[in-house]
């Protein structure tokens, strides 16, 4: 039977000394034997393989199908699409508009800043914007110009007025349509600066940028946050991403858009089909394996993400034609 040997480190031979006549035993020993026994300890623990292993998941997963995994380093089953979303500028969260668990919509408000200001500034520039006065002021400026010119005119076959006078009801029509023109350029900037006032207004708004389920919710409202604090944790889980590195030997083997079985890890414990979405034309030359991006359809969300997943070799597990999709 092969055991440990321990004696030599973990029980020495006591050496005694006399002090004052009577024999004892040596303080540093004892300070020896429990640096050996530590050594002995964390050597055991080194030899243990990390998880997850090829052996792991081959042997505790795949060992009812009979099925093998090619001997790589596992991936990790990501969502495809995660973000932390933060604000453009610091502030006080006023409320979170959502809880933990749930599913957003692409562009749905989820928190909101103290937005006050804003939207102060916004009803102002909706006034402006309907202010609809100067304009009838200038339209009627230029009507009682035109009038009075073609009046002018009128009177000038019997010499009643001079050219000077007509001349000058001339200026006074183009200066109406100036003042005209001008006004709905003021018109039209007012309405740049109510975009721009609603834009602003919107920047305290915090949406999500996909559709997706709420991780973890970071702040709550009332506290101050900034451009580098975290409010929420979005995910897409109707896809999960894996990025493997396939061994060279397997370059130009797979087929982009099939589908290929992966070994999982716990919790998920069975083979899950997913579709080749795209492999790097690039080897690495040190470790001699070429990156592999594959996409598991979790439409139903019943797989969680984060569990480890290796290739399953095709010429053992059938592979799928790629689908319409």
């Amino acid at each position: 039977m092969n055991r440990l040997q321990l004696a030599p480190t973990c029980r020495p031979r006591q050496r005694h000394s006399t002090v004052h006549g009577s024999r004892c035993c040596r303080p540093r020993t004892a300070a020896v034997t429990l640096l050996g026994c530590l050594a002995v300890s964390a050597t055991a623990l080194a030899t243990q393989p990390p998880w997850p292993s090829a052996a792991l998941l081959d042997t505790a997963t795949l060992e009812d199908s009979g099925s093998r995994v090619i001997a790589m380093l596992p991936g990790i089953a990501e969502p495809v699409q995660q973000a932390n979303l933060s604000v453009s500028v610091r502030g006080v969260l006023m409320d979170v508009l959502v809880h933990e668990g749930q599913t957003v919509a692409a562009r749905q408000i989820v928190a909101v800043m103290d937005n006050r200001v804003s939207a102060a500034e916004a009803r102002l520039a909706t006034a402006v914007d309907a202010r609809q006065a100067a304009i009838r002021e200038a339209q009627c400026q230029l009507q009682l110009a035109e009038n009075l010119l073609a009046r002018l005119l009128e009177v000038k076959q019997q010499d009643a007025v001079s050219e000077l006078e007509i001349d000058q009801a001339r200026s006074r029509r183009e200066q109406a349509k100036a003042s005209l023109d001008q006004t709905h350029e003021r018109a039209h900037e007012a309405k740049i600066q109510l975009g721009l006032a609603r834009a602003r207004l919107d920047s305290f708004n915090i949406r999500a940028p996909f559709a997706g389920r709420v991780l973890r919710i970071e702040r709550q409202p009332g506290e101050t946050v900034t451009e580098t604090d975290t409010i929420l944790i979005l995910a897409n889980l109707k896809v999960l991403r894996a990025e493997l590195y396939v061994p060279t030997h397997w370059y130009g083997r797979l087929t982009l858009r099939h589908n290929y079985q992966l070994a999982t890890a716990a919790p998920v414990s069975h083979p899950v089909t997913a579709k080749l979405v795209a492999h790097d034309p690039v080897i690495d030359a040190g470790t001699q394996t070429f990156r592999c991006v594959f996409e598991i359809d979790n439409s139903a969300e019943e797989l969680p993400a984060g569990f480890a997943v290796q290739l399953i070799r095709p010429d053992v597990a059938q592979t799928t034609p790629p689908s319409n999709k």
